[in-house]
């Protein structure tokens, strides 16, 4: 009879790993395999992610210390998911979002294949506008230019940091 035995997760030693700066923060590869993409993100306050799908890779957020609001393009209108330390989402492939940062921290984002024998790449992400930073009012520039519907629901999350 086999046991599995649970190891504590291992400290990542980022000197080694290559970082990426972007406009939300900086992000860097711990595994990339062909079925797994695991990357960690450092996010600032403010910063938000190009709204973007994935054509073949599920996008898992595991949220370790920060805030994020995930807008989330669905067939019945957009749903803004508001997610603190400990909460996890999953996209499914080919589902339009976009991430904005309410508060400073550690995110983990995890890809892996909506269906077997396809593999995991970097390629596999369609962006529909671009990533960026905003200086005060995090959500402003999606409010300006969201549905009415959207609006009133994005104001709130703002209005609540």
């Amino acid at each position: 009879m086999s046991r599995m035995i649970e190891t504590p997760p291992r400290p990542i030693d980022t000197k080694r790993l290559p970082i990426e700066k972007k406009p939300w923060g900086e992000t860097w590869t711990e595994e990339a395999t062909r079925t797994r993409l695991v990357k960690h993100l450092r996010v600032r306050r403010g910063g938000f992610s190009s709204l973007h799908y994935h054509k073949h890779s599920v996008n898992e957020f595991l949220v370790r210390t920060a805030r994020l609001a995930v807008l989330v393009w669905l067939s019945d209108g957009v749903h803004v998911i508001t997610l603190e330390p400990g909460d996890r989402l999953e996209v499914p492939a080919g589902i339009p979002h976009q991430f904005f940062v309410l508060a400073d921290g550690a995110v983990t984002e995890i890809y892996r294949p909506e269906e077997p024998l396809i593999e995991v790449s970097e390629d596999d992400i369609v962006r529909l506008s671009r990533n960026g930073k905003v200086d005060g009012k995090i959500l402003t520039a999606v409010v300006q230019t969201a549905p009415q519907s959207l609006r009133s629901h994005l104001q709130h999350v703002e209005e609540a940091q």
